[in-house]
């Protein structure tokens, strides 16, 4: 539907990557009008017959490279303005947008336009907030933003928050920052009444949500006329509700994120089952809640059940006004809390609900193992400053803050009610040992 160049194509225009798994050639079409490449599949048998890549600038040369020991190809593309070339993985088969610019705008309307799928508008910058709405737009492809290092501040634009699924078209999107370092890659939250994401907007389920290397810092979800912060909750980040509507972070860090509102839940996240809450190289910091779970409130829904693990992150510094310092889990049967190398390390409930790092209640299980527990605060009778509910729960294997175990002088404690049982037996204690069993002459 675009128009055609008036003289001849370069030899980079037209190429035949093989990266579609179909027997036939595939065509890859550099697209420099829209500032997109196109990769289409000629098989006729494939899901989706086309990929579209979107740029910030303008694509000048694009080139399959050999395949990987895995059979994939990656492309390398050469763009307009820019020195160095940027190498595409081959998952970008898949609908691929990246955003170069910092700004919060949606100069080409597309979280309002369905029909604008790609494109970067009239100042010719595509920013993350009209990444995220041509992807919702692009359903049901899966989409992948790639985001460059640097701060991307959000503001009360559109709805503020930034909201996946608008629809009601299920699809599935993961947002990647650059390098492992999440440091370098910040999305900010800078108007100071609302969340950063809200995952499944619509409610229609299966519309997982992949955030890796990337930042979340300065969501204050105090906006309920517009994102519904009394009933959503989430300072960062509202999921879950329907089936499929998985999370899954990966490498990421989560600080200074607030929920103020008393009833307000999961000063981080607020996760509602069903769905799956997937947590991995990941640190919650400063976050709070004025109701429960400073950095996460995970609850069981009415649509069904569903599983929390978290391996090798960290909880600190994370507060509450009720219970749950670091998280309040509610678990039906059925569903689990798993945690796994992880660290809790001075997070605090400040109300009578207790549980400085964790509380735990219903009838689902707890499983903790190789973790430890520090500094944890929860003033209720100086009781249950680690753990605390009625879950039963498996803790073995953890430090507790000093080699007595929970409970012992200098150690957190773990407290069980209402039948509920912990064993935490046997758990870790530190011990000094020589490198060597020789000493060194003449010292």
């Amino acid at each position: 539907t675009g128009s055609a160049p008036s003289g001849p194509l370069s030899a980079s225009a037209f190429n035949s990557p093989r990266l579609a798994e179909s027997s036939t050639q595939d065509l890859m079409v550099i697209d420099a009008g829209r500032s997109q490449l196109n990769i289409l599949d000629t098989s006729g048998k494939t899901e989706s017959p086309s990929a579209d890549v979107s740029f910030s600038g303008t694509p000048v040369a694009a080139l399959a490279l050999p395949e990987k020991i895995n059979a994939g190809r990656d492309i390398v593309v050469l763009a307009a303005g820019q020195a160095a070339p940027m190498v595409i993985s081959e998952s970008c088969v898949a609908t691929c947008f990246f955003p170069s610019w910092t700004n919060d705008e949606d100069d080409i309307n597309a979280c309002n336009d369905t029909s604008i799928k790609t494109g970067s508008g009239g100042d010719g910058n595509l920013s993350l907030r009209e990444a995220v709405c041509e992807a919702n737009n692009n359903a049901p492809s899966t989409s992948i933003i790639y985001l460059n290092a640097g701060t991307y501040d959000l503001t009360s634009l559109e709805t503020g928050e930034l909201r996946v699924e608008t629809s009601g078209t299920a699809y599935s999107l993961s947002i990647i920052g650059e390098g492992s370092d999440p440091s370098t890659t910040i999305i900010h939250q800078n108007d100071g009444v609302d969340r950063i994401f809200e995952e499944d907007y619509a409610l229609k389920g299966n519309n997982p949500l992949t955030i890796q290397n990337v930042t979340l810092s300065g969501g204050h979800c105090t906006n309920n006329a517009t994102n519904d912060c009394d009933i959503a909750g989430g300072g960062a980040i509202a999921a879950g509700a329907e089936s499929g509507d998985d999370l899954t972070l990966t490498n990421v860090v989560l600080s200074n994120n607030s929920i103020p509102n008393n009833s307000d839940l999961g000063g981080a996240i607020d996760f509602e089952t069903p769905g799956t809450l997937t947590i991995t190289g990941t640190t919650f910091s400063g976050n709070s809640a004025a109701g429960a779970g400073g950095a996460i409130y995970f609850v069981e829904g009415p649509n069904g059940n569903g599983n929390l693990s978290a391996t090798n992150s960290a909880f600190t510094n994370n507060t509450t006004s009720i219970d749950g310092g670091g998280l309040t889990i509610s678990l039906d049967t059925g569903s689990s809390a798993t945690f796994t190398g992880s660290t809790f390390t001075g997070n605090q409930a400040s109300g009578s609900g207790g549980g400085g790092a964790i509380f735990a209640e219903q009838n689902g299980t707890l499983t903790v193992s190789n973790s430890r527990f520090a500094g944890n605060i929860s003033p209720s009778g100086g009781t249950g400053a680690a753990i605390e509910g009625n879950t039963a729960g498996t803790l073995t294997n953890n430090w507790w803050g000093c080699n007595a175990g929970p409970g012992g002088t200098g150690c957190d404690t773990v407290l069980t009610a209402g039948g509920g049982t912990a064993t935490f037996s046997p758990w870790l204690q530190l011990s000094l040992f020589p490198s060597s069993l020789n000493t060194l002459p003449n010292l």
